[in-house]
């Protein structure tokens, strides 16, 4: 299921079914544009940490399945580390 929203640490709501939805169908395409999974990425994380990254983690996994999160993760871990996307 597509997340609506999530519930940070510090109680604000951030909602993320556009985001989340994006997120989807770009990862669903024949080729992924990573530049805008990894935009996305960053937004979410700057806004909400660990938290919507993990709810649209959850989606992807369960739509798509094991391998396309696994994709996700990649595009994603630089993010967490707080480095840019490499050229």
């Amino acid at each position: 299921m597509t997340p609506y929203h999530v519930t940070l640490a510090d109680g604000r709501c951030l909602a993320l079914r556009d985001d989340a939805v994006a997120v989807l169908n770009l990862l669903a395409a024949p080729q992924i544009d990573t530049r805008i999974v990894f935009a996305i990425g960053r937004r979410l994380f700057e806004v909400g940490g660990l938290e919507p990254l993990e709810a649209i983690f959850d989606a992807v996994t369960g739509r798509l399945g094991h391998d396309v999160a696994a994709e996700l993760m990649m595009i994603w871990m630089p993010v967490i580390a707080g480095e840019d996307l490499a050229a």
